[in-house]
């Protein structure tokens, strides 16, 4: 019973917030990578300035933006 009112939680959560709930690694990815380099673009930047605590989204974050510089 718990297990379901958590589940019913969850998907409320993630429709809220507008999250597709067959999540894309890949597909997230790429979407976010190329957020970061129309942004950058858009500014005339040529990098990227990070505040990074070394916790797993500063990790993540770090990787994307990462991923973005090479391809610009």
């Amino acid at each position: 019973k718990m297990a379901r009112r958590y589940e019913v939680k969850r998907h409320r959560i993630a429709a809220e917030l507008r999250i597709d709930p067959r999540f894309d690694v890949s597909a997230e990815i790429t979407r976010r990578t190329q957020f970061l380099m129309d942004y950058a673009r858009r500014a005339g930047a040529g990098s990227f300035v990070l505040g990074i605590s070394g916790g797993v989204d500063s990790s993540v974050a770090g990787r994307l933006c990462q991923l973005a510089a090479e391809q610009l």
